[in-house]
């Protein structure tokens, strides 16, 4: 198990017959995005809101999530991607 599935009890059903058992469920967590730009001659920080998603992959995510909003035409738009202060591989 990952930290992006958590172990919860369900009830399954076979045919007639019902059993508790243990599966794995998916956990969203929010991912903040924001971009520093220039704008009118200076340097900016502008929020752009949430996506809740699954952890991991989250560079690839928000290079996505910036391409199909039309923020970025090309990958070589983006500079550095990062993790609250610290930039993500």
């Amino acid at each position: 198990m990952n930290v992006s599935e958590s172990r919860v009890g369900i009830r399954r059903w076979r045919g007639s017959r019902e059993a508790a058992e243990w599966d794995h469920a998916a956990i969203e967590k929010p991912v903040e995005l924001s971009v520093r730009c220039w704008f009118k001659d200076k340097q900016e920080t502008r929020e752009l809101g949430a996506l809740m998603r699954t952890p991991g992959h989250d560079s690839e995510l928000v290079a996505g999530f910036l391409l199909s909003e039309g923020i970025i035409t090309r990958e070589s738009d983006i500079v550095e991607i990062r993790s609250g202060h610290e930039p993500v591989d």
